[in-house]
Order: C-alpha cells, then sequence, then structure tokens
C-alpha cells in the first residue's frame, strides 16, 4: 500500500510541475522573460526535490540503515 501511495504522490507533483510548465507559463507575459525563467527552473527543480524527498521518505529500510543507533551524545562527541 505504501508503495501505491509513494507512486500516486510522486504522479500528482509531477503532474503540478506539467500544468505549471506546459499551461502557466504560456499564458504569463512574453515579454517578461526573467519570471517566465524563475517559473520554469523552480518547477523543473522542485519537482525533482520532491520526487526525491518523497522515495527517500517512503523507504523505510534506507531510513532505519541512515539513522540506526545514532544519539545526540555520540554525534556531538560526548561521552555516555
Amino acid at each position: 500500500m505504501n508503495f501505491l501511495k509513494q507512486a500516486c504522490l510522486q504522479a500528482f507533483v509531477f503532474v503540478c510541475e506539467l500544468i505549471t510548465y506546459f499551461i502557466l507559463t504560456p499564458r504569463w507575459n512574453p515579454d517578461d522573460k526573467w519570471t517566465r525563467f524563475f517559473m520554469t527552473t523552480t518547477a523543473w527543480v522542485c519537482v525533482h526535490m520532491f520526487d526525491g524527498i518523497i522515495t527517500i521518505s517512503f523507504n523505510k529500510e534506507f531510513i532505519q540503515t541512515v539513522f540506526k543507533g545514532i544519539r545526540i551524545s555520540e554525534s556531538m562527541g560526548f561521552p555516555d
């Protein structure tokens, strides 16, 4: 069930990016090149950032491996 949630969430993020890129941006004022540039670039960057965040957040094995056995005292260099 988690894989279905992950796939749906990733699809939603990609659809939002496609709407921004292909529908909203062409309707923007063509003379305002910087706004169009930032709309398309930000949409592209955000979709790939959120895709990675979604993938990592739904991968329990990865989260357990990364955060396994980490305690504040160890990470700060203090003895127990």
